[in-house]
C-alpha cells in the first residue's frame, strides 16, 4: 500500500531543489536557494520548520540523510559536501572544494 503526501513548501520566496524523507518518516529534509537545510516535522496534515542547518555559501542541490538517522548531507554549488549531526545541528565533516556544483 503506498501513501501520497501534499505538502505546500516554501519558505522566504526561496526555491526548493531537493527533498527527502528522513529514516524514521516523520520529517522532511529540504534544501534550495535559501542556502540552508531545512529539517520539517511532517507528521500530521501540516509541516513546520523545527530545525535549520546553516553553512552553505551558495544554493544547496541535493540533500539526503543516512540509513541511521543521525545524520543528513548537503551538497552546493559552493563546491562543498557538508554532513549535519541531526541532534546538535553541528557540520560534524565537510568536503570542501570540490571543483564545481556538487
Amino acid at each position: 500500500m503506498s501513501q501520497t503526501f501534499h505538502y505546500q513548501l516554501h519558505w522566504a520566496d526561496k526555491d526548493i531543489y531537493s527533498v527527502c524523507f528522513h529514516q524514521d518518516q516523520d520529517y522532511l529534509v529540504a534544501g534550495g536557494q535559501s542556502r540552508s537545510v531545512e529539517i520539517l516535522n511532517v507528521k500530521g496534515s501540516t509541516s513546520q520548520i523545527v530545525t535549520s542547518f546553516k553553512g552553505h555559501e551558495a544554493a544547496i542541490l541535493q540533500v539526503g540523510s543516512n540509513p541511521f538517522g543521525n545524520l543528513v548531507y548537503s551538497s552546493s554549488r559552493d563546491g562543498n559536501i557538508n554532513f549535519w549531526d541531526m541532534r546538535s545541528g553541528l557540520c560534524v565533516k565537510q568536503l570542501q572544494d570540490l571543483q564545481s556544483a556538487v
